[in-house]
């Protein structure tokens, strides 16, 4: 990630020049879910909540912010959906510092946006 001139920022992933732009959205989901949760792991627990409402009210794109979370708990892929059904059960699956559980507040804190915002 680079700040621009403008304080803007660019954001940038060499992986993902080598992906398959029919699942573009699917990668974009999984690159928001996966900075939230980094961000999450490298901050004080007391913004924890503070941070995920401010993302899910002000992301800019409203559509991609919506969908980030489906990634993890229900992917448009079948065998992938499956997958992750199986790695949510096992013990890192279950944790409160999971992915998984982290889409699942991600999601529930952008219907509250939502239901803010209408």
């Amino acid at each position: 990630m680079m700040i621009l001139e403008d304080e803007s920022f660019l954001w940038f992933d060499f992986e993902m020049v080598f992906r398959s732009r029919s699942r573009v959205r699917e990668y974009v989901g999984h690159e928001i879910v996966q900075y939230v949760w980094q961000l999450l792991r490298k901050t004080p627990l007391d913004m924890h909540e503070r941070l995920l409402e401010e993302t899910a009210r002000h992301y800019p794109n409203r559509e991609r912010i919506r969908f980030a979370p489906d990634v993890f708990l229900s992917h448009p892929r079948l065998t992938v959906r499956a997958a992750r059904a199986v790695d949510m059960r096992r013990k890192r699956g279950r944790k409160p510092s999971s992915k998984y559980a982290l889409a699942r507040r991600l999601k529930a804190a952008v219907e509250v946006a939502d239901g803010a915002s209408s």
